[in-house]
């Protein structure tokens, strides 16, 4: 048959399809990393302003502190 189109092309093009998919999954996957480490830092930056640090004679549980 002499009009009919080659294979090849179409193989091309499947896996241009996937190497398109596999990069936009990566990206998201990153953002999703990034996103939640920022997260994690904004929280314990937060944390760490919101606790008071407690000066070693009142510790609370009755021992001073180690030096």
């Amino acid at each position: 048959m002499k009009n009919s189109r080659p294979l090849r092309p179409r193989r091309i093009e499947v896996t241009r399809w996937l190497m398109l998919c596999g990069l936009v999954g990566c990206g998201i996957a990153w953002g999703a990393v990034e996103f939640f480490a920022l997260q994690r830092a904004r929280y314990q930056a937060r944390r760490d302003r919101q606790q008071p640090a407690l000066p070693d004679q009142e510790r609370g549980d009755g021992q001073a502190a180690q030096p």
